[in-house]
């Protein structure tokens, strides 16, 4: 498998709006490494969820490239081989926190029971003891967990996570942070964090900034493992 997971070349991304078009990203390239961490940093509005939802195929570019040869069939890359926390928790409001994470692992079939790695990805995250709570029955922070640990549970090969801590106080948030480090760390998937916060940044091997769709790719802050 090659060492790059993603590969970015001269792609802009353009809303059409009947005042006229928003340039959200504007003309990028960039690789994203096996193994990488990567911190996003930019204002409110530079696209970063953008380029993220790009990378998810959960939007797609207009102009430009972007492939995956790192992560097998274009067609097939969530949850298997990319996993995705958004800036809201969206979970779903009928299952339990550990019915919630096991949906990846339902979708994939074959996993066998997805019971255990659900709860072992909850525990991970210190939410074991919420279980079989439903979503209305959690703390905004305890949610956004859940999602985290919903986006970890198949391991997947890249972890991407939007604001991860903007609903945590900044003790959980550190945390969430350290265990999204370790658990990358020990399966060697590549993790992008896109946030405001620059001590969550300089736990990454790189920083990108990204200003009005323009994105700068910041000096290796040390070697990746």
């Amino acid at each position: 498998m090659t060492d790059v997971l993603v590969e970015i070349r001269s792609l802009s991304r353009r809303f059409h709006l009947r005042d006229g078009d928003v340039v959200a990203l504007d003309d990028l390239t960039c690789d994203i490494p096996a193994g990488g961490r990567i911190a996003i940093m930019g204002p409110s509005g530079s696209g970063k969820s953008t380029l993220l939802a790009i990378i998810a195929q959960l939007d797609e570019p207009t102009s430009g490239s972007i492939k995956w040869p790192g992560l097998g069939k274009a067609t097939h890359l969530r949850p298997r081989h990319i996993g995705l926390a958004f800036q809201t928790p969206c979970l779903i409001p009928a299952l339990t926190a550990v019915e919630n994470v096991e949906v990846p692992l339902l979708i994939l079939n074959g996993i066998g029971d997805p019971r255990g790695p659900a709860i072992a990805a909850l525990d991970r995250l210190d939410l074991g003891h919420v279980a079989d709570r439903l979503p209305e029955e959690l703390s905004g922070g305890q949610a956004q967990r859940v999602a985290i640990a919903r986006a970890m549970v198949t391991e997947p090969s890249l972890l991407l996570a939007d604001e991860p801590t903007g609903q945590l106080d900044q003790t959980t948030g550190q945390s969430l942070v350290r265990a999204l480090i370790e658990h990358a760390e020990k399966t060697n998937t590549a993790l992008i964090i896109a946030t405001h916060d620059a001590s969550i940044a300089r736990q990454m091997h790189r920083v990108w900034h990204m200003n009005f769709g323009k994105l700068e790719l910041g000096q290796s802050l040390r070697a990746v493992s």
